[in-house]
């Protein structure tokens, strides 16, 4: 949908989210409310009232609309006033939000016209807020529009709305067969994670592709690196729709380790951590004997040492060059310049990393790289600073970053989180972590406005979420997710947790 508006949208650019984080961290130090004091510089505090936040701006309601009806809340004027701290910081930097985006798309919508599109489908929404409602109407007073939507997701408030833009209802028949059901438990996630990965075998070698195959994950952190492992020692190919972590990439580890080991004055066990992930001298009779010398003097610092441990040792010229080429970023301490001509500086760095990309197996992430350096000077002062002010921010957004490594095979077995699963059907799904408030997952009320807050604003006209809308939305998408196949489906549980307990 963002997509499709791009040209109504205006000029102004969407703040990327690790912008808004970088801000609400800030702006929580700098307002610095005494019911924040003692959480203020965590950054798992910093997430909730991030996410907080961006969900109070997708439902169209920025900090100037809650200041006017703000609810009864502990913590209520608290986030607000960080609201309104960000909102500055945002206009401040001449981005925006998506809302806002969509918002101004659908002025220009509605004044413009679509340039001459007469006919829309839209598809896979589940949730539907203010700002999309506001596009959805003003694209169906110029074109003929259809909407779908699961019964679940179709509450009456959005009825309501869709019925008042003259939106009118036809229920679809069931479109495919009821899939057969097996239901699959196994003593822990290891095994259960073995028996998916067998039974893909014995579909494949009964001769189903495997691209007509996908496993369904709801609960990622503990499911996904299992699977990732599993299926590879058993031969099976998949491609995961799963974003992984930018930060840990190894052309991304290299450099920031080389600039921690710098700040940390080149200690010698970090900065061997830092050699070692040179993709040069990943298999190198050098490095080994190196790696000993250098270990048997630990503790030690100072790049001058590591030189005089290589000077004695043979064949060691292009290793003695890695070292100097490190030795070049040391001047950056005593520099101070604006965030964007640091960006600038810290692109040099991806000449230290120089594999060939296939020996990886994958392509070198540095369009997400320049990104990543780019949203940390946008979301930082206009001020000449160190380097250390500007690499905090830098390894802060490296932190949040995802990173989605393309893949291009076409039989593959899809791993499909229950969100990106709505948008597909295949003959066989796995369905796994059938656990009790891991799938459907339990959703705690928000700890800066309760459900009871929640009403109250819902009653005033922005339309936020209560703990058991979110219930109600998870139920739908597990409604969904079991009925993705259309010959069978395998849900699938551990017995046991990981302490030996009975789920």
């Amino acid at each position: 949908l963002s997509g499709f508006v791009e040209d109504w949208a205006g000029d102004v650019p969407q703040a990327p989210d690790t912008v808004l984080y970088l801000l609400v961290e800030d702006a929580a130090r700098r307002v610095n409310r005494p019911e924040f004091a003692g959480v203020a510089h965590m950054p798992g505090f910093c997430a909730s009232l991030t996410h907080t936040i961006a969900e109070f701006s997708s439902a169209g309601c920025d900090s100037a609309r809650l200041a006017g009806s703000v609810p009864e809340s502990p913590l209520g004027a608290a986030f607000l006033a960080v609201y309104q701290e960000v909102d500055r910081e945002l206009e401040r930097r001449g981005v925006t939000t998506r809302a806002k985006r969509l918002e101004r798309a659908a002025e220009r919508i509605e004044s413009q016209g679509l340039g001459g599109i007469r006919t829309i489908w839209l598809d896979g929404f589940h949730a539907l807020p203010d700002p999309e409602l506001r596009v959805i109407g003003a694209l169906s007073h110029h074109a003929d529009l259809t909407l779908t939507l699961g019964d679940r997701d179709a509450t009456e408030t959005v009825r309501a709305r869709l019925h008042a833009m003259g939106f009118r209802q036809e229920r679809a028949g069931r479109p495919r067969a009821t899939p057969a059901m097996a239901l699959m438990r196994a003593p822990g996630i290891e095994r259960e994670a073995e028996e998916i990965a067998r039974r893909i075998l014995e579909q494949a070698a009964a001769g189903r592709p495997f691209r007509e195959m996908g496993i369904i994950v709801r609960a990622a952190g503990t499911y996904v690196p299992v699977l990732r492992s599993t299926l590879e020692r058993f031969g099976v190919p998949a491609r995961f729709y799963f974003d992984s972590d930018l930060e840990r990439h190894p052309a991304v580890r290299f450099p920031v380790g080389a600039v921690d080991a710098m700040l940390g004055g080149w200690d010698h066990a970090q900065t061997l951590k830092v050699l070692r992930l040179a993709p040069r001298f990943a298999d190198s009779n050098v490095m080994d004997r190196f790696d000993f010398a250098v270990r048997e003097q630990i503790p030690n610092a100072g790049l001058g040492a590591l030189k005089a441990l290589l000077a004695a040792t043979p064949g060691a010229e292009r290793l003695m060059r890695l070292i100097d080429d490190l030795g070049a970023i040391e001047e950056w301490r005593s520099f101070e310049m604006a965030p964007k001509d640091w960006a600038a500086r810290f692109r040099t760095l991806r000449h230290l990393f120089r594999p060939d990309a296939r020996s990886l197996g994958v392509s070198l992430p540095v369009p997400e790289m320049d990104e990543a350096l780019d949203e940390a000077a946008l979301a930082l002062e206009s001020r000449a600073m160190g380097i250390e002010d500007f690499w905090r921010a830098v390894k802060s957004v490296l932190r949040l970053k995802p990173l989605r490594l393309k893949d291009g095979r076409r039989n593959v077995v899809q791993v499909l989180s229950a969100e990106e699963a709505r948008q597909w059907v295949l003959p066989v799904m796995f369905v796994c972590g059938m656990v009790e408030k891991q799938f459907p997952r339990f959703h705690a009320q928000d700890p800066f406005f309760p459900d009871a807050a929640r009403c109250r604003l819902n009653a005033t006209g922005i339309r936020v979420r209560t703990a058991a809308e979110f219930e109600r939305e998870e139920r739908a998408l597990f409604d969904s997710a079991v009925g993705r196949a259309t010959m069978l489906t395998t849900l699938s549980y551990p017995e046991f947790d990981a302490r030996g307990e009975r789920n």
